[in-house]
């Protein structure tokens, strides 16, 4: 029996490694020769030269003052529905860039609309190189 299964394996090794010739020779592959033809210039006038380019603005921000970028990556919160007189302090003199609001700093979407717009308008008085970042924890 175990000769049996040799010799079935070694006829199928046979026909498989001969198929290839069975088929026949792959296809052949042909190399094309093509001629690039390089445009020659017209006798027509003589082309307008280009203007050159306006300066523009560098799309960069100016870097920030340390005192300035360490205010902007800090944050303060405040209690109750107004905007206190040290929270004012922090982003007018700190210069501090995210202000945290909480849910008992407004009671609905009206409230809150009303705190974010003066919170922005204190930023743009402190002279901000950004708006403020306002982020709201409102949790229920």
């Amino acid at each position: 029996m175990r000769r049996a299964w040799v010799h079935a394996a070694l006829v199928l090794l046979l026909v498989v490694s001969a198929t290839p010739a069975l088929l026949g020779p792959g296809p052949t592959h042909r190399s094309i020769a093509v001629a690039l033809v390089t445009p020659s210039p017209s006798p027509s006038a003589s082309p307008t030269p280009a203007p050159p380019p306006s300066p523009t603005a560098d799309p960069r921000p100016a870097p920030l003052s340390l005192d300035l970028a360490v205010g902007q990556m800090m944050a303060a919160s405040f209690g109750g529905p107004n905007v206190t007189d040290g929270l004012r302090h922090l982003i007018l003199d700190q210069k501090v860039g995210t202000v945290l609001i909480f849910s008992d700093n407004f009671t609905d979407a009206a409230s809150l609309g009303r705190l974010t717009t003066e919170l922005q308008a204190i930023g743009r008085e402190a002279g901000l190189p950004a708006p403020l970042l306002v982020a709201v924890d409102e949790e229920g």
